[in-house]
């Protein structure tokens, strides 16, 4: 009974670090610089102000009304374009 018990105990340790160990070797996206952030300042504000900003949540906003963005910020986007899709699953 008790080697049972430690078993699982041990394989739910395992799990769990396992898990932990995928989730911390996801590749972060570096932040944005200045210049990407004040090329989309005024566009968040005027199309994502309600959007609470982090977790790729801005960005995904961005993206959804990208047909409206300023052309320094559509830009900015694109030169991101890995980074902004890595967001974008992260945000889901």
């Amino acid at each position: 009974m008790r080697r049972a018990v430690t078993r699982s105990v041990v394989r739910a340790g395992l799990l769990i670090l396992c898990v932990t160990g995928l989730v911390a070797a996801a590749p972060r996206p570096a932040p944005p610089t200045r210049a990407e952030q004040a090329a989309c300042r005024a566009d968040y504000l005027r199309h994502c102000a309600t959007v609470t900003p982090g977790g790729g949540r801005g960005v995904a906003c961005l993206m959804k009304v990208k047909d409206k963005l300023s052309p320094d910020c559509r830009q900015a986007l694109e030169n991101r374009a890995d980074d902004v899709s890595a967001m974008m699953r992260g945000a889901q």
